[in-house]
């Protein structure tokens, strides 16, 4: 949705009182600047969205230690090939930047985009992947002599199925 300012004696009056000039909001213009830090940001993130969401990319990257190579040039046209930008979000449906190899980071060719749900199941595999030596150990009581439970069968691998 469109960041709307407001104009006229309406607007004069928020400046006098130094509020934001977006139409609805009373927060403190940032000094020198009409309107406040929130909108700032919004304002930015309409005009020139490859550059905000590749400073997100990369200041996430930062917080999670991870490897931060591309350049701004090689983000914009990984999203203009993929169509990163319009299809991004949190929801079902929505895409995620994946690094193919996680321990790679965030390098030139090693970026694809996957739905948020296949995001988190690579996720999930992955952290089994690195895990696997742990090993399932089985409860600490013995059902198996306990009306109602299944009993424990063993299967022969060698023994067709019937379905």
């Amino acid at each position: 949705m469109p960041i709307v300012l407001v104009e006229g004696k309406y607007a004069e009056r928020k400046q006098a009182k130094k509020q934001c000039l977006v139409t609805g909001c009373t927060t403190p213009a940032r000094k020198g600047k009409r309107v406040c830090c929130k909108h700032e940001h919004e304002i930015r993130k309409e005009k020139k969205p490859y550059l905000y969401w590749y400073g997100v990319l990369r200041r996430n990257a930062k917080r999670r230690k991870k490897v931060f190579t591309i350049t701004l040039e090689y983000f914009t046209q990984f999203c203009n090939e993929t169509g990163y930008i319009d299809k991004k979000g949190r929801k079902s449906g929505s895409m995620t930047i994946d690094r193919v190899i996680d321990e790679l980071g965030y390098i030139e060719g090693n970026l694809q985009i996957l739905e948020v749900g296949e995001n988190s199941r690579k996720q999930y595999t992955d952290y089994w992947k690195h895990h696997s030596d742990q090993t399932w150990t089985e409860p600490a009581i013995d059902t198996s002599d306990i009306d109602g439970w299944p009993k424990k069968v063993v299967i022969d691998p060698d023994e067709e199925v019937p379905f």
